[in-house]
């Protein structure tokens, strides 16, 4: 039975999530940052008396505008296909799971149209050793310096094209709000490099999201960053993960160099950007609609 879990089903989703704190890292976060009953995490169970033998989180980090996402985990196939169809149901535009749970039950769902999916891979990052020349002045950005911030970011690589700057905004007060902290590097009075650490647990934090000036790249600057997102966890107890595309080189170069074991590899299932079927997608307006007329005129030849 697939069902939402509510606050009498706390021990044992705490329990589920427990098994693999980093496994179910997102799960994590949001079951301690939001708790149960909350609009913007729902979390949705697969119940067998009382087992819980998969979990859904329905999260609304788009507050609505173009779905919600997704993150769905079960050891079982059978299991995790129906969270997904469930998930489908709900306005659920984009999935995040675990590759080795996820991809089997993927085999098996029927979908009208073929989503994007793209593959990450969930990386533990390594502490540097012997800091380098190349260190940078790195603070913590604050409330008053969300400015800097957004114009370093409202022309993201990693972001749609186009993207406005009430879109970064929105989405960096979004992280601040949620107990996110962006670290940045200034020069001459505006953000060159920045980074941030998401979805901090009681375990863990999620080091991502970084950005530097083409003109400043080569100075060692997520280096420097990196670095003190390490050192700020550090101090807590916890270690710093991150999620790397694998299709995102730059990135994969800079992993190897400073260091960091890859954990397991996760897939992102993408349904908010379907493709249009092929007759759209090959066939010009123009014919089309020449079709249709030609169409219309034999039936009323017929008539």
């Amino acid at each position: 039975m697939i069902r939402t879990l509510k606050q009498n089903d706390y021990e044992i989703i705490r329990s589920y999530i427990d098994q693999d704190k980093l496994l179910n890292i997102h799960l994590d976060y949001w079951f301690q940052t939001f708790g149960l009953d909350n609009k913007d995490a729902n979390f949705v169970g697969a119940i067998d008396g009382s087992r819980l033998d998969g979990v859904l989180l329905i999260a609304n980090t788009y507050k609505g505008k173009i779905g919600y996402l997704g993150y769905p985990t079960s050891n079982k196939n059978y299991v995790l296909l129906e969270l997904l169809k469930f998930g489908q149901t709900k306005g659920v535009t984009r999935f995040i799971g675990e590759k080795s749970n996820f991809e089997p039950a993927l085999e098996d769902w029927r979908v009208k149209y073929r989503p994007r999916i793209n593959t990450v891979n969930l990386i533990k990052l390594f502490p540097v050793k012997n800091k380098s020349n190349s260190d940078h002045n790195v603070r913590i950005v604050t409330q008053s310096e969300i400015p800097l911030l957004v114009e370093l970011y409202k022309q993201y690589e990693y972001r749609k094209k186009n993207r406005s700057a009430e879109d970064a905004k929105q989405e960096i007060q979004n992280v601040m709000n949620e107990s996110g902290v962006y670290f940045m590097i200034e020069v001459e009075g505006r953000a060159v490099s920045a980074i941030k650490i998401g979805n901090e647990t009681d375990t863990a934090g999620i080091i991502g999201g970084a950005r530097t000036l083409p003109e400043y790249r080569g100075y060692g600057m997520y280096l420097s960053l990196q670095t003190a997102c390490l050192e700020y966890l550090s101090k807590k107890g916890k270690i710093g993960v991150g999620f790397v595309e694998n299709k995102n080189r730059n990135m994969h170069k800079i992993q190897e160099k400073h260091g960091g074991s890859i954990l397991n590899t996760w897939l992102i299932i993408d349904f908010g950007r379907n493709r249009q079927p092929a007759r759209r997608r090959f066939i010009p307006l123009y014919l089309r609609r020449w079709t249709l007329n030609i169409k219309d005129r034999v039936l009323k030849n017929r008539t």
